[in-house]
Protein backbone atom coordinates (compact mmCIF):
# COMPACT_ATOMS: atom_id res chain seq x y z
CA UNK A 1 0.00 0.00 0.00
CA UNK A 2 1.63 3.18 -1.14
CA UNK A 3 1.23 6.52 0.57
CA UNK A 4 2.19 9.57 -1.50
CA UNK A 5 3.71 12.69 -0.07
CA UNK A 6 1.56 15.66 -1.11
CA UNK A 7 2.62 18.92 0.51
CA UNK A 8 2.94 21.54 -2.19
CA UNK A 9 6.12 23.17 -3.43
CA UNK A 10 6.57 26.02 -5.83
CA UNK A 11 10.19 26.94 -6.37
CA UNK A 12 11.51 29.47 -8.84
CA UNK A 13 15.15 30.33 -8.35
CA UNK A 14 17.55 31.63 -10.98
CA UNK A 15 21.16 31.87 -9.92
CA UNK A 16 24.40 29.92 -10.12
CA UNK A 17 23.64 26.26 -10.77
CA UNK A 18 25.44 22.93 -10.67
CA UNK A 19 22.81 21.44 -12.97
CA UNK A 20 25.27 20.69 -15.73
CA UNK A 21 28.45 21.98 -14.19
CA UNK A 22 27.88 25.37 -15.84
CA UNK A 23 27.91 28.82 -14.25
CA UNK A 24 24.87 30.97 -15.07
CA UNK A 25 23.95 34.05 -13.06
CA UNK A 26 20.84 36.22 -13.03
CA UNK A 27 19.53 38.81 -10.60
CA UNK A 28 16.20 37.10 -10.09
CA UNK A 29 15.71 34.87 -7.07
CA UNK A 30 12.26 33.99 -5.85
CA UNK A 31 11.15 31.22 -3.57
CA UNK A 32 7.47 30.53 -3.01
CA UNK A 33 6.81 27.39 -1.02
CA UNK A 34 4.82 25.62 1.60
CA UNK A 35 6.49 22.29 2.37
CA UNK A 36 8.52 20.23 -0.08
CA UNK A 37 7.30 16.83 1.07
CA UNK A 38 5.52 16.11 -2.24
CA UNK A 39 8.92 15.95 -3.95
CA UNK A 40 11.13 12.99 -3.14
CA UNK A 41 14.43 11.74 -4.55
CA UNK A 42 16.00 8.32 -4.71
CA UNK A 43 19.45 7.87 -3.14
CA UNK A 44 20.83 7.46 -6.68
CA UNK A 45 19.46 10.87 -7.68
CA UNK A 46 20.99 12.50 -4.61
CA UNK A 47 24.31 10.74 -5.29
CA UNK A 48 24.31 12.02 -8.86
CA UNK A 49 23.73 15.56 -7.62
CA UNK A 50 26.53 15.09 -5.08
CA UNK A 51 28.95 14.33 -7.94
CA UNK A 52 27.97 17.54 -9.69
CA UNK A 53 28.28 19.66 -6.56
CA UNK A 54 31.69 18.10 -5.79
CA UNK A 55 32.96 18.83 -9.30
CA UNK A 56 31.59 22.38 -9.27
CA UNK A 57 33.27 23.07 -5.92
CA UNK A 58 36.63 21.71 -7.04
CA UNK A 59 36.48 23.69 -10.28
CA UNK A 60 35.15 27.01 -8.96
CA UNK A 61 36.46 26.90 -5.38
CA UNK A 62 32.98 27.62 -4.05
CA UNK A 63 29.55 25.98 -3.80
CA UNK A 64 26.85 26.54 -6.42
CA UNK A 65 23.79 28.45 -5.29
CA UNK A 66 21.63 25.43 -6.11
CA UNK A 67 21.75 22.04 -7.75
CA UNK A 68 19.07 20.85 -10.14
CA UNK A 69 17.52 17.45 -9.42
CA UNK A 70 14.64 16.25 -11.60
CA UNK A 71 14.00 19.81 -12.90
CA UNK A 72 13.81 21.27 -9.37
CA UNK A 73 16.37 23.78 -8.15
CA UNK A 74 17.48 22.55 -4.73
CA UNK A 75 19.17 25.12 -2.49
CA UNK A 76 22.38 24.25 -0.68
CA UNK A 77 20.71 24.12 2.78
CA UNK A 78 18.11 21.73 1.33
CA UNK A 79 20.87 19.71 -0.32
CA UNK A 80 22.76 19.36 2.97
CA UNK A 81 19.62 17.79 4.44
CA UNK A 82 19.33 15.44 1.44
CA UNK A 83 23.01 14.48 1.71
CA UNK A 84 22.93 13.67 5.42
CA UNK A 85 19.67 11.73 5.11
CA UNK A 86 21.09 9.84 2.10
CA UNK A 87 24.23 8.95 4.03
CA UNK A 88 22.36 7.81 7.15
CA UNK A 89 19.91 5.70 5.14
CA UNK A 90 22.70 4.22 3.02
CA UNK A 91 24.57 3.18 6.16
CA UNK A 92 21.36 1.56 7.46
CA UNK A 93 20.74 -0.26 4.18
CA UNK A 94 17.59 1.73 3.41
CA UNK A 95 16.72 2.84 -0.12
CA UNK A 96 13.60 4.79 0.88
CA UNK A 97 12.87 7.94 -1.14
CA UNK A 98 14.14 11.10 0.56
CA UNK A 99 11.68 14.01 0.81
CA UNK A 100 12.75 17.52 -0.16
CA UNK A 101 12.02 19.81 2.77
CA UNK A 102 12.34 23.52 3.39
CA UNK A 103 15.63 24.33 5.12
CA UNK A 104 16.72 27.85 6.00
CA UNK A 105 20.15 29.37 5.42
CA UNK A 106 22.70 29.19 8.26
CA UNK A 107 22.97 32.34 10.34
CA UNK A 108 26.73 32.91 10.20
CA UNK A 109 28.85 30.02 8.86
CA UNK A 110 32.12 29.72 10.78
CA UNK A 111 34.52 26.96 11.70
CA UNK A 112 37.92 26.32 13.25
CA UNK A 113 39.20 23.05 11.75
CA UNK A 114 42.55 22.84 9.97
CA UNK A 115 41.31 19.82 8.10
CA UNK A 116 42.17 16.16 8.55
CA UNK A 117 40.66 12.69 8.27
CA UNK A 118 37.37 11.37 9.64
CA UNK A 119 36.64 7.66 9.93
CA UNK A 120 33.38 6.21 8.67
CA UNK A 121 31.92 6.11 12.19
CA UNK A 122 32.99 9.71 12.80
CA UNK A 123 31.53 11.21 9.62
CA UNK A 124 28.27 9.29 10.08
CA UNK A 125 28.00 10.71 13.61
CA UNK A 126 28.55 14.22 12.22
CA UNK A 127 25.83 13.60 9.62
CA UNK A 128 23.37 12.47 12.30
CA UNK A 129 24.13 15.56 14.38
CA UNK A 130 23.47 17.83 11.40
CA UNK A 131 20.24 16.00 10.56
CA UNK A 132 19.01 16.40 14.15
CA UNK A 133 19.86 20.12 14.10
CA UNK A 134 17.99 20.69 10.82
CA UNK A 135 14.96 18.78 12.10
CA UNK A 136 14.96 20.79 15.31
CA UNK A 137 15.62 24.29 13.93
CA UNK A 138 14.43 24.20 10.33
CA UNK A 139 17.72 25.65 9.09
CA UNK A 140 21.22 24.52 8.20
CA UNK A 141 23.82 24.78 11.00
CA UNK A 142 26.70 27.26 10.85
CA UNK A 143 29.09 24.37 11.50
CA UNK A 144 29.33 20.95 13.10
CA UNK A 145 31.69 19.65 15.76
CA UNK A 146 33.93 16.75 14.85
CA UNK A 147 37.10 15.05 16.18
CA UNK A 148 39.15 17.41 13.95
CA UNK A 149 37.38 20.60 15.03
CA UNK A 150 34.41 22.66 13.87
CA UNK A 151 33.67 22.06 10.19
CA UNK A 152 31.80 24.97 8.69
CA UNK A 153 28.66 24.79 6.57
CA UNK A 154 30.24 25.03 3.09
CA UNK A 155 32.93 22.47 3.91
CA UNK A 156 30.29 20.08 5.27
CA UNK A 157 28.39 20.13 1.96
CA UNK A 158 31.56 19.54 -0.06
CA UNK A 159 32.74 16.74 2.26
CA UNK A 160 29.42 14.87 2.22
CA UNK A 161 29.23 15.35 -1.57
CA UNK A 162 32.64 13.62 -1.80
CA UNK A 163 31.40 10.75 0.37
CA UNK A 164 28.25 10.12 -1.67
CA UNK A 165 30.17 10.52 -4.94
CA UNK A 166 32.49 7.76 -3.67
CA UNK A 167 29.44 5.57 -2.99
CA UNK A 168 28.14 6.31 -6.49
CA UNK A 169 31.37 5.16 -8.13
CA UNK A 170 32.48 2.38 -5.73
CA UNK A 171 29.15 1.05 -4.50
CA UNK A 172 30.10 1.42 -0.85
CA UNK A 173 30.78 4.13 1.73
CA UNK A 174 34.45 5.07 2.15
CA UNK A 175 36.32 3.91 5.27
CA UNK A 176 37.45 7.50 5.81
CA UNK A 177 37.16 10.94 4.23
CA UNK A 178 39.67 13.76 4.04
CA UNK A 179 38.19 17.08 5.14
CA UNK A 180 39.86 20.26 3.83
CA UNK A 181 40.59 23.15 6.15
CA UNK A 182 37.91 25.81 6.37
CA UNK A 183 40.28 28.09 4.45
CA UNK A 184 40.27 25.86 1.37
CA UNK A 185 39.27 28.73 -0.88
CA UNK A 186 42.03 31.10 0.22
CA UNK A 187 44.48 30.41 -2.61
CA UNK A 188 41.89 30.90 -5.32
CA UNK A 189 40.72 34.09 -3.69
CA UNK A 190 44.30 35.43 -3.61
CA UNK A 191 44.71 34.67 -7.30
CA UNK A 192 41.65 36.76 -8.08
CA UNK A 193 42.63 39.74 -5.90
CA UNK A 194 43.85 41.80 -8.83
CA UNK A 195 40.43 41.46 -10.46
CA UNK A 196 38.37 42.47 -7.40
CA UNK A 197 39.47 46.02 -6.58
CA UNK A 198 36.07 47.47 -7.50
CA UNK A 199 34.37 44.89 -5.32
CA UNK A 200 36.61 45.85 -2.41
CA UNK A 201 35.80 49.53 -2.87
CA UNK A 202 32.08 48.73 -3.01
CA UNK A 203 32.39 46.58 0.08
CA UNK A 204 34.15 49.41 1.91
CA UNK A 205 31.34 51.79 0.97
CA UNK A 206 28.79 49.24 2.15
CA UNK A 207 30.62 48.82 5.45
CA UNK A 208 30.66 52.58 5.91
CA UNK A 209 26.91 52.70 5.29
CA UNK A 210 26.40 49.86 7.79
CA UNK A 211 28.48 51.67 10.38
CA UNK A 212 26.41 54.79 9.81
CA UNK A 213 23.24 52.78 10.25
CA UNK A 214 24.59 51.34 13.50
CA UNK A 215 25.48 54.80 14.74
CA UNK A 216 22.04 56.05 13.77
CA UNK A 217 20.42 53.09 15.51
CA UNK A 218 22.24 53.78 18.76
CA UNK A 219 20.70 57.25 18.69
CA UNK A 220 17.21 55.74 18.82
CA UNK A 221 15.68 55.57 22.29
CA UNK A 222 12.29 54.61 23.68
CA UNK A 223 10.27 55.65 26.69
CA UNK A 224 9.22 53.02 29.20
CA UNK A 225 5.62 53.46 28.05
CA UNK A 226 6.63 52.61 24.46
CA UNK A 227 8.48 49.48 25.56
CA UNK A 228 5.54 48.40 27.72
CA UNK A 229 3.17 48.84 24.79
CA UNK A 230 5.43 46.64 22.63
CA UNK A 231 5.54 44.08 25.47
CA UNK A 232 1.75 43.79 25.32
CA UNK A 233 1.87 43.09 21.61
CA UNK A 234 4.64 40.50 21.91
CA UNK A 235 2.78 38.78 24.77
CA UNK A 236 -0.44 38.59 22.74
CA UNK A 237 1.38 37.34 19.64
CA UNK A 238 3.12 34.59 21.63
CA UNK A 239 -0.09 33.42 23.28
CA UNK A 240 -1.90 33.32 19.92
CA UNK A 241 0.82 31.76 17.76
CA UNK A 242 2.79 29.75 20.36
CA UNK A 243 6.01 31.42 19.21
CA UNK A 244 7.73 34.79 19.24
CA UNK A 245 7.38 37.26 16.36
CA UNK A 246 10.49 37.90 14.26
CA UNK A 247 10.44 41.52 15.36
CA UNK A 248 8.23 44.13 17.03
CA UNK A 249 7.73 47.59 15.56
CA UNK A 250 8.30 50.54 17.90
CA UNK A 251 8.06 54.05 16.45
CA UNK A 252 8.40 52.76 12.87
CA UNK A 253 11.57 50.76 13.68
CA UNK A 254 11.63 46.97 13.48
CA UNK A 255 13.21 45.80 16.73
CA UNK A 256 14.60 42.26 16.71
CA UNK A 257 13.83 39.89 19.57
CA UNK A 258 17.40 40.00 20.97
CA UNK A 259 17.20 43.80 20.96
CA UNK A 260 13.78 43.64 22.58
CA UNK A 261 15.05 41.39 25.37
CA UNK A 262 17.59 44.10 26.19
CA UNK A 263 14.86 46.76 26.15
CA UNK A 264 12.62 44.63 28.40
CA UNK A 265 15.25 43.91 31.04
CA UNK A 266 16.41 47.54 31.09
CA UNK A 267 12.79 48.68 31.32
CA UNK A 268 12.14 46.34 34.25
CA UNK A 269 15.29 47.33 36.15
CA UNK A 270 14.66 51.05 35.67
CA UNK A 271 11.00 50.70 36.63
CA UNK A 272 11.98 48.95 39.84
CA UNK A 273 14.45 51.76 40.58
CA UNK A 274 11.87 54.46 39.84
CA UNK A 275 13.75 55.76 36.80
CA UNK A 276 11.90 56.95 33.69
CA UNK A 277 15.01 57.62 31.59
CA UNK A 278 14.70 56.82 27.86
CA UNK A 279 16.15 53.42 26.92
CA UNK A 280 18.57 53.39 23.96
CA UNK A 281 18.14 50.77 21.23
CA UNK A 282 21.38 48.86 20.90
CA UNK A 283 22.62 46.13 18.58
CA UNK A 284 22.23 42.70 20.18
CA UNK A 285 23.20 39.46 18.47
CA UNK A 286 21.13 36.28 18.30
CA UNK A 287 21.70 33.58 20.94
CA UNK A 288 23.90 30.71 19.80
CA UNK A 289 21.69 27.74 20.72
CA UNK A 290 18.71 28.47 22.97
CA UNK A 291 18.17 25.66 25.47
CA UNK A 292 16.71 25.32 28.95
CA UNK A 293 15.63 22.72 31.48
CA UNK A 294 12.91 24.36 33.58
CA UNK A 295 9.51 22.71 34.01
CA UNK A 296 8.01 26.11 34.71
CA UNK A 297 6.84 27.57 37.99
CA UNK A 298 6.59 30.86 39.88
CA UNK A 299 9.23 33.56 40.43
CA UNK A 300 8.85 36.23 43.08
CA UNK A 301 9.45 39.90 42.26
CA UNK A 302 12.95 39.79 43.74
CA UNK A 303 13.76 36.62 41.80
CA UNK A 304 12.63 37.83 38.39
CA UNK A 305 14.41 41.18 38.86
CA UNK A 306 17.61 39.29 39.67
CA UNK A 307 17.18 37.22 36.49
CA UNK A 308 16.67 40.44 34.49
CA UNK A 309 19.86 41.95 35.91
CA UNK A 310 21.80 38.81 35.06
CA UNK A 311 20.56 38.93 31.45
CA UNK A 312 21.37 42.64 31.17
CA UNK A 313 24.90 42.01 32.41
CA UNK A 314 25.37 39.16 29.91
CA UNK A 315 24.16 41.27 26.97
CA UNK A 316 26.41 44.17 27.99
CA UNK A 317 29.39 41.81 28.28
CA UNK A 318 28.92 39.71 25.13
CA UNK A 319 26.84 41.85 22.77
CA UNK A 320 24.35 39.04 22.19
CA UNK A 321 21.30 37.54 23.86
CA UNK A 322 21.94 34.55 26.16
CA UNK A 323 20.76 31.05 25.32
CA UNK A 324 19.09 30.89 28.74
CA UNK A 325 19.24 32.28 32.27
CA UNK A 326 19.48 30.47 35.58
CA UNK A 327 16.65 30.94 38.06
CA UNK A 328 15.31 29.27 41.23
CA UNK A 329 13.06 27.12 38.99
CA UNK A 330 15.81 26.06 36.58
CA UNK A 331 17.25 27.31 33.31
CA UNK A 332 14.75 29.48 31.44
CA UNK A 333 15.52 29.55 27.75
CA UNK A 334 15.72 32.62 25.53
CA UNK A 335 12.22 32.54 24.00
CA UNK A 336 10.56 31.89 27.36
CA UNK A 337 12.52 34.78 28.90
CA UNK A 338 11.16 37.24 26.34
CA UNK A 339 7.59 36.03 26.83
CA UNK A 340 7.89 36.13 30.63
CA UNK A 341 9.32 39.65 30.77
CA UNK A 342 6.68 40.77 28.23
CA UNK A 343 4.02 39.47 30.64
CA UNK A 344 5.61 41.38 33.51
CA UNK A 345 5.78 44.71 31.67
CA UNK A 346 2.26 44.23 30.29
CA UNK A 347 1.11 43.83 33.89
CA UNK A 348 2.83 47.11 34.74
CA UNK A 349 1.16 48.78 31.78
CA UNK A 350 -2.32 47.73 32.92
CA UNK A 351 -1.91 47.83 36.72
CA UNK A 352 0.61 50.62 37.17
CA UNK A 353 2.93 48.45 39.28
CA UNK A 354 5.19 45.42 38.97
CA UNK A 355 3.58 42.07 39.87
CA UNK A 356 4.51 40.36 43.13
CA UNK A 357 5.21 37.17 41.21
CA UNK A 358 5.14 35.82 37.65
CA UNK A 359 4.28 32.35 36.36
CA UNK A 360 6.90 30.99 33.97
CA UNK A 361 5.79 28.30 31.47
CA UNK A 362 7.87 25.25 30.71
CA UNK A 363 10.48 25.78 28.03
CA UNK A 364 8.45 25.83 24.83
CA UNK A 365 6.91 22.37 25.14
CA UNK A 366 10.06 20.51 24.03
CA UNK A 367 9.35 17.72 26.48
CA UNK A 368 11.30 16.44 29.45
CA UNK A 369 8.83 17.70 32.03
CA UNK A 370 6.33 14.89 32.64
CA UNK A 371 5.39 11.24 32.69
CA UNK A 372 2.72 9.18 30.96
CA UNK A 373 0.73 6.13 31.98
CA UNK A 374 0.91 4.88 28.39
CA UNK A 375 3.78 2.91 26.90
CA UNK A 376 4.37 0.33 29.67
CA UNK A 377 6.62 2.73 31.56
CA UNK A 378 9.06 3.02 28.65
CA UNK A 379 8.03 6.49 27.45
CA UNK A 380 8.73 8.79 30.39
CA UNK A 381 11.16 11.70 30.19
CA UNK A 382 10.96 12.09 26.40
CA UNK A 383 12.61 15.34 25.31
CA UNK A 384 13.46 17.13 22.06
CA UNK A 385 14.20 15.35 18.78
CA UNK A 386 15.69 12.37 20.61
CA UNK A 387 12.36 11.88 22.35
CA UNK A 388 10.58 11.72 18.99
CA UNK A 389 13.06 9.09 17.79
CA UNK A 390 12.48 7.00 20.92
CA UNK A 391 8.70 7.26 20.50
CA UNK A 392 8.89 6.25 16.82
CA UNK A 393 10.98 3.19 17.71
CA UNK A 394 8.50 2.19 20.42
CA UNK A 395 5.54 2.48 18.02
CA UNK A 396 7.34 0.41 15.39
CA UNK A 397 8.05 -2.36 17.89
CA UNK A 398 4.84 -2.39 19.94
CA UNK A 399 1.98 -0.93 17.86
CA UNK A 400 0.69 -1.25 14.32
CA UNK A 401 -1.70 0.43 11.90
CA UNK A 402 -4.91 -1.35 10.92
CA UNK A 403 -8.00 -0.01 9.22
CA UNK A 404 -11.06 -0.45 11.40
CA UNK A 405 -8.97 -0.73 14.57
CA UNK A 406 -9.10 1.57 17.61
CA UNK A 407 -9.76 5.26 17.02
CA UNK A 408 -8.96 6.44 20.55
CA UNK A 409 -5.72 6.69 22.53
CA UNK A 410 -7.05 4.30 25.18
CA UNK A 411 -8.11 1.76 22.58
CA UNK A 412 -4.68 1.78 20.94
CA UNK A 413 -2.96 1.37 24.32
CA UNK A 414 -5.22 -1.57 25.16
CA UNK A 415 -5.11 -3.43 21.83
CA UNK A 416 -1.82 -2.35 20.26
CA UNK A 417 -3.66 -1.53 17.02
CA UNK A 418 -5.16 1.66 15.67
CA UNK A 419 -6.08 3.53 12.52
CA UNK A 420 -4.45 6.89 11.82
CA UNK A 421 -6.94 8.66 14.12
CA UNK A 422 -6.28 6.32 17.02
CA UNK A 423 -2.50 6.28 16.59
CA UNK A 424 -2.43 10.09 16.39
CA UNK A 425 -4.54 10.44 19.53
CA UNK A 426 -2.25 7.97 21.33
CA UNK A 427 0.97 9.71 20.20
CA UNK A 428 -0.43 13.16 21.07
CA UNK A 429 -1.27 12.02 24.60
CA UNK A 430 2.17 10.50 25.18
CA UNK A 431 3.93 13.61 23.90
CA UNK A 432 1.70 16.01 25.82
CA UNK A 433 2.15 14.00 29.01
CA UNK A 434 5.91 14.38 28.55
CA UNK A 435 5.64 18.17 28.30
CA UNK A 436 5.65 18.73 24.54
CA UNK A 437 3.41 21.22 22.80
CA UNK A 438 1.57 19.09 20.27
CA UNK A 439 -1.31 19.25 17.84
CA UNK A 440 -3.31 16.74 15.79
CA UNK A 441 -3.71 17.72 12.14
CA UNK A 442 -5.72 16.35 9.25
CA UNK A 443 -5.38 16.33 5.47
CA UNK A 444 -6.09 14.40 2.31
CA UNK A 445 -3.79 11.52 1.33
CA UNK A 446 -4.01 9.33 -1.75
CA UNK A 447 -6.22 6.86 0.16
CA UNK A 448 -8.24 9.03 2.51
CA UNK A 449 -9.55 12.58 2.67
CA UNK A 450 -9.21 12.67 6.47
CA UNK A 451 -5.78 11.24 7.27
CA UNK A 452 -4.50 12.35 10.67
CA UNK A 453 -1.05 12.73 12.14
CA UNK A 454 0.73 14.80 14.78
CA UNK A 455 2.88 17.93 14.73
CA UNK A 456 5.22 18.78 17.60
CA UNK A 457 6.51 22.26 18.44
CA UNK A 458 10.32 22.08 18.71
CA UNK A 459 12.21 25.35 19.16
CA UNK A 460 9.45 27.34 17.50
CA UNK A 461 9.01 24.98 14.52
CA UNK A 462 6.16 22.50 13.96
CA UNK A 463 7.78 19.12 13.27
CA UNK A 464 5.72 16.40 11.58
CA UNK A 465 5.33 13.09 13.42
CA UNK A 466 3.21 10.53 11.59
CA UNK A 467 2.65 7.53 13.91
CA UNK A 468 1.05 5.53 11.08
CA UNK A 469 4.05 5.69 8.77
CA UNK A 470 6.54 4.58 11.45
CA UNK A 471 4.65 1.30 11.97
CA UNK A 472 5.81 -2.01 10.54
CA UNK A 473 2.86 -1.96 8.14
CA UNK A 474 4.39 0.99 6.26
CA UNK A 475 8.01 -0.09 6.51
CA UNK A 476 9.07 1.93 9.55
CA UNK A 477 9.54 5.21 7.69
CA UNK A 478 11.25 8.16 9.44
CA UNK A 479 8.86 9.86 11.85
CA UNK A 480 8.99 13.17 9.91
CA UNK A 481 7.67 11.61 6.68
CA UNK A 482 4.10 12.59 5.82
CA UNK A 483 1.60 11.51 3.18
CA UNK A 484 -0.78 14.48 3.20
CA UNK A 485 -0.85 18.26 3.42
CA UNK A 486 -2.46 19.94 6.40
CA UNK A 487 -6.01 21.11 5.73
CA UNK A 488 -7.29 21.31 9.30
CA UNK A 489 -5.93 21.50 12.85
CA UNK A 490 -8.03 19.14 14.95
CA UNK A 491 -6.69 20.00 18.43
CA UNK A 492 -3.71 21.68 20.06
CA UNK A 493 -2.35 20.69 23.48
CA UNK A 494 0.01 23.09 25.28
Amino acid sequence: MVLLLSLALVLNISNVSAANGNNSTTLNQQVTSQVNSQITYTPNEVNDAASRVKNFYETNKRLPNYVTIKNTQVTMPQFLNLLTTDLIQTNQGSKAPIPLKNVGEPLKPTGATKGGTLTKTEYINVAQTIKNMIDATGKAPDNANSPIGQIKYETLIYTFSKIMNFHKTKGRLPNYVTVPSNGYLAQAQLQRQSQTQNQIRNQTQSQTQTQNQIRNQTQISYTLVEVNDAASRVKNFYETNKRLPNYVTIKNTQVTMPQFLNLLTTDLIQTNQGSKAPIPLKNVGEPLKPTGATKGGTLTKTEYINVAQTIKNMIDATGKAPDNANSPIGQIKYETLIYTFSKIMNFHKTKGRLPNYVTVPSNGGNGGSGTTNFGKGQLNGLQGIEGLQILAAYINKNLNHQYGAATTAEGVERTGLGDCWGLSAWAAKVLYDNGYTVRIVQGASVEASNHRWVQVLINGNWINFDPSLVTRKYGGQPYYHTCASVSKIIATYT
